[in-house]
């Protein structure tokens, strides 16, 4: 009964690393062609701290929860599977009684 926020989460940083990794690139190919190589220097080290820092965040699932913001559907999700409830159903739904049943 994992969230969907979580999911969001993970692709939100798959998909920072992908733009900053683009922006990068780009940024540095300009700074090496105009020969600021102070400039380049500097980008290149700031850059390799950004990286470093979301391959952090990817990694430690604390940190990933930090990013996470869960409401009430998800706290009871994850509360009720510590006890082994797998699935909810909305018994004022005629299609959840029959999914039940």
């Amino acid at each position: 009964m994992s969230h969907l926020n979580r999911i969001k989460v993970h692709w939100l940083l798959v998909f920072g690393e992908v733009i900053l990794f683009i922006a990068v690139v780009i940024f540095l190919a300009y700074l090496a062609a105009e020969k600021s190589w102070a400039l380049f220097t500097g980008a290149s080290i700031f850059s390799t701290v950004l990286f470093a820092i979301v391959k952090i965040v990817e990694a430690k699932p604390i940190l990933k929860d930090l990013l996470a913001h869960d409401d009430m559907a998800a706290k009871m999700a994850l509360s009720a599977e510590k006890y082994g409830v797998r699935e909810f159903f909305n018994m004022q739904s005629a299609k959840d009684q029959s999914y039940r049943n």
